[in-house]
């Protein structure tokens, strides 16, 4: 655990990383000292991945989510998912105070959530009954928050990719109960009894991708990049495309590469409709862990079976940390381009949070079976 915390400056660097290219804008991200999430029964504080997060008003919220409070995997530990909801109070200067936390039952991991001007929306998502296709509407009252039923999702999703423009919600890929999700679907919250309408499929199946909204020369697109594909009993196949998805003709065209394939990174959109991309898994090590649970399901001598398991959790409990790479795409650019890094190890599975001029980044994963207790705080300004 970090005892000291000091301010750092994050700005964009003229160097071409892979094919991404160097920026001739600026961006500037001071990161502030992190708030702590509150601690366990045990005095610990040990984070959440797939975290229910995002903000009302002027509250971020911070809860559901799943982690090993009992051990870590290869010590034997098990996922265990969570119910509280830790709740903050949000000035214009950045700072982030603790005001309660409650306990909410129907809190899932993984799932999307959106941050709307009618409260955060919770869709889908994953527990302890498995995949859910459950969606939620959160609200703010004066002693603490209030949970409303909205249309269910056609289909049970965990993992899948959302963003919203205004009040319209948008839902991607991700893992149902068969397995990988093609399948893409919009709901009105000015419009709630059309429930979830289907929209293109994408163009392949893919879970832990990153989907955003924006505005291109007066017209809305959606970008969708990255991902991954569980390859039934091969290793899941990671994606480095980008897509864009044109509302006024419904249709998806592949737009560029990221500059390595990657999957559960965080996105938001800036000022100038340039979209911000922040770490994610290269599945450098994801890979060769499936690859020893692969040979782990089909090894019969016990002798070398104990030995694939210990090489397995070798890799586990000595994994590096995921991409700490900054990108962006520009409004008008069909090419990623290289941003700087993050002086932080950069969590997974977590929600990149824009509230005024500032980035709010919860918890997450930031090794295999590790959560960060922390939200990190970071001051954003963009010169053109």
């Amino acid at each position: 655990m970090r005892l000291l915390y000091l301010p750092a400056i994050l700005m964009i660097l003229q160097i071409p990383v892979g094919s991404c290219r160097s920026s001739a804008k600026m961006v500037e991200i001071e990161w502030k000292e992190p708030v702590t999430l509150p601690a366990t029964e045990d005095g610990n504080s040990i984070g959440i991945a797939g975290p229910v997060t995002g903000i009302i008003d002027d509250l971020l919220l911070v809860g559901g989510g799943a982690n090993f409070p009992q051990g870590f995997p290869w010590e034997g530990g098990s996922k265990q998912f969570q119910q509280q909801l830790h709740l903050y109070q949000l000035t214009e200067k950045g700072d982030c105070t603790f005001w309660k936390t409650g306990s909410i039952p129907e809190l899932t991991s993984y799932g999307c959530t959106y941050s709307t001007s009618k409260g955060l929306v919770l869709a889908g998502g994953e527990g302890g009954k498995g995949i859910s296709s459950a969606v939620w509407l959160l609200g703010k009252t004066d002693t603490g928050i209030t949970l409303k039923a909205l249309p269910a999702l056609p289909i049970p999703l965990t993992n899948a990719a959302g963003t919203a423009i205004q009040d319209q919600l948008f839902i991607a890929g991700g893992e149902t109960t068969t397995g990988m999700n093609n399948r893409f679907f919009s709901f009105s919250l000015n419009d709630p009894s059309k429930g979830w309408l289907e929209l293109p499929s994408l163009p392949y199946a893919v879970s832990h991708a990153v989907l955003q909204a924006r505005s291109r020369n007066g017209r809305q697109e959606l970008i969708l990049a990255g991902g991954r594909a569980r390859n039934g009993t091969d290793t899941s196949k990671l994606y480095d495309e980008t897509w864009v998805y044109s509302l006024d003709h419904k249709t998806w065209k592949k737009l560029g590469k990221l500059p390595y394939a990657l999957a559960a990174a965080q996105v938001i959109r800036l000022e100038d409709e340039s979209i911000l991309l922040l770490g994610g898994d290269d599945g450098s090590t994801f890979t060769q862990v499936e690859k020893l649970l692969g040979a782990i399901q089909h090894e019969k001598d016990s002798t070398k079976r104990i030995a694939l398991i210990h090489q397995k959790n070798e890799l586990q409990r000595n994994h590096p940390g995921f991409r700490k790479e900054i990108l962006v795409l520009p409004a008008d650019e069909s090419q990623w381009q290289f941003a700087g890094s993050v002086p932080f190890d950069a969590p997974v599975t977590t929600t990149l949070i824009r509230w005024n001029n500032y980035l709010l980044l919860p918890s997450g994963e930031v090794r295999a079976g590790i959560r960060s207790p922390y939200i990190q705080i970071g001051q954003l300004n963009r010169n053109r």
